[in-house]
């Protein structure tokens, strides 16, 4: 038997474990979704196997009281995510010195939060280092920042990069359908006069200040002069709209710049992504960049720390870029306006990515690798 505990179900993993389920039958999923959020599944009844368990929320962290069960059962595998904060995943670990079973850690590596020095910096490094020595196997979202994992000691041989991904395949049918099936004139009631942009952008996230998203509005500022009928569209919702709106009307940029709160209907979503010629985010980025090339779109970034590891994915003018400032983002924008060649290669790059590498299938097929022996 294997157990993949988690503290959480994102609403994105889901499909991953129906995929898993259903080839590999003897696992089952040990969770505490109870709770209902922008990021978390939206009810506990799955379609594949799980147990419910509750969690314990501590002064020095949460506990999940499955060691018991442990002891019980005593599963051939335990996949924990390693975080620190799950005191749970103590006991688990030190349960399975004395047991036979295997413990894989799921995990990005390092803490990409903590700056690079101080107490806490070294304190993460240290404790999960050991316990990535002492597994059996390591498994990481994506190659970002692996070599770091391995200078400090964890064997190379332990770690196997799953590729994070996203279910690309109703994003993508949604979006072909609505290729086919929609007047290109009348896809968005952008309510501009002018429904047709000679440049199109793109957010699509959560409203919050981790997000940057008013460095988005400076960067249309300093385009909109530039770049005839330039337009962004905000999609998502959060505690900064208000702010964030109000800060267009004092820029000015209410004739180029829409709100359109969250988007849920995929066939609503791909409206936009058929105009979308650039997904930009000027804060931190997590799987919106997967987001953004299932849809065959070049992503736009800000370098900068606390990206999660799916940023390994970009890749400079081969599908989008990493700017180093607003100024080299916008300058970057208006070589490609001018190079049409180079939007619809980096299209075509994205989509390959997607088909080749960064895909469910591959990553439940990276996944259940490692329990073959």
């Amino acid at each position: 038997m294997i157990w993949i505990v988690q503290k959480k179900i994102p609403h994105y993993r889901e499909d991953f474990f129906v995929l898993l389920n259903t080839i590999l039958k003897n696992v089952v999923i040990i969770h505490s979704s109870i709770l209902q959020s922008d990021s978390l599944v939206t009810n506990t009844k799955f379609d594949f196997c799980n147990i419910l368990v509750k969690i314990i929320n501590t002064p020095f962290g949460y506990y999940q009281p499955i060691a018991y069960k442990f002891l019980k059962e005593k599963p051939k595998y335990v996949v924990l995510g390693l975080e620190l904060k799950i005191l749970s995943n103590y006991i688990i670990w030190f349960l399975s010195l004395f047991t036979k079973t295997k413990l894989v850690w799921w995990t990005h590596g390092y803490n990409v939060h903590i700056i690079n020095s101080g107490f806490r910096f070294y304190i993460d490094r240290i404790i999960k280092t050991l316990l990535m020595k002492q597994c059996y196997a390591v498994l990481l979202y994506t190659k970002y920042k692996n070599d770091e994992l391995i200078a400090w000691g964890v064997d190379r041989n332990k770690i196997v990069v799953l590729n994070n991904a996203l279910n690309e395949q109703p994003l993508y049918e949604s979006f072909m359908n609505t290729l086919k099936n929609s007047d290109h004139s009348d896809i968005v009631n952008s309510k501009s006069k002018n429904n047709n942009s000679s440049l199109t952008l793109t957010f699509v996230g959560r409203l919050v200040e981790s997000k940057k998203v008013h460095k988005l509005l400076q960067l249309v500022n300093i385009l909109k002069y530039k770049i005839p009928n330039l337009r962004l569209y905000i999609i998502g919702d959060g505690d900064r709209r208000l702010y964030l709106e109000n800060c267009a009307k004092e820029m000015n940029l209410t004739d180029c710049v829409f709100f359109t709160g969250t988007i849920q209907d995929p066939n609503e979503l791909a409206k936009y992504m058929l105009i979308t010629d650039f997904t930009v985010y000027t804060g931190t980025v997590g799987l919106a960049i997967v987001h953004s090339f299932i849809y065959g779109i070049p992503f736009l970034a800000l370098e900068g720390k606390g990206h999660s590891p799916e940023i390994s994915y970009l890749e400079n003018n081969k599908n989008g870029y990493m700017a180093k400032n607003l100024d080299d983002m916008a300058d970057w924008i208006l070589n490609a306006y001018c190079n049409p060649q180079l939007i619809g290669k980096m299209k075509r790059e994205c989509r390959q990515l997607i088909i080749n590498e960064v895909n469910i299938k591959n990553m439940v097929s990276n996944f259940i690798s490692v329990f073959k022996e």
